[in-house]
């Protein structure tokens, strides 16, 4: 009895400290802003993450668009993605058709989907959601610019971050913020995030999803 009972408290110990694991996709263009503050925030959170490059993509350092290079820890993998709680699409006009050209990761999307696990969007990265045809008639928000584009499939609002259901879409480089302390939020709690949110001495605005 007491050693199913010390089984079962070892159990229940493992699974309270499950952490929650992020990939965060990084193609040639990537608006860096975006990419660094969720890779950081995330982390801060006490969420894994890990900076994927594309399948077509063979140097593990890529170059953001104004010519931050980050080294990648790997290649998009289907297998690897299974194990992860989030994937996030960070935006940047040429990173955006970057992503649009994977099959891979239209596959991998397509899982999380079915899955129903998290995905967030940032700046113009919704737009690879509409190419690949993904989460139609969801409600979401982006880079103003493409606005008229996603409004023919989505429902779209006018907010820093917006929240439906699994998506998790944000607007650009300066509403990167609030969109990371919300994926942290979604996987860790509000508690969490709150206090990641201190650390950084930032204001958490009090709505951001319809």
């Amino acid at each position: 009895m007491n050693l199913l009972s010390a089984a079962t408290f070892l159990i229940l110990v493992s699974e309270a400290v499950v952490v929650k694991k992020a990939l965060i996709v990084i193609a040639p263009g990537f608006e860096e802003i975006e990419a660094v503050t969720v890779f950081r925030v995330l982390k801060s959170g006490t969420v894994q993450p890990t900076l994927v490059r594309l399948e077509h993509v063979t140097d593990p350092m890529v170059k953001g668009a104004n010519g931050l290079s980050i080294l990648t820890d790997g290649e998009l993998n289907e297998d690897d993605a299974n194990g992860y709680d989030l994937i996030v699409l960070p935006g940047g006009a040429k990173g955006t058709e970057e992503m649009k050209k994977s099959d891979r990761l239209k596959r991998i999307l397509g899982s999380f989907v079915q899955k129903k696990k998290y995905i967030g969007a940032i700046c113009l990265a919704p737009a690879v959601l509409k190419h690949f045809n993904l989460l139609l008639n969801s409600i979401l928000t982006s880079y103003p610019s493409i606005e008229n584009e996603m409004r023919q499939q989505y429902t779209y609002l006018e907010k820093s971050v917006v929240v439906d259901k699994q998506l998790i879409t944000s607007r650009g480089p300066g509403t990167a913020m609030e969109f990371a302390l919300k994926l942290v939020e979604l996987l860790t709690g509000k508690q969490n995030s709150d206090t990641v949110a201190n650390n950084f001495i930032f204001d958490k605005r009090d709505e951001i999803s319809p």
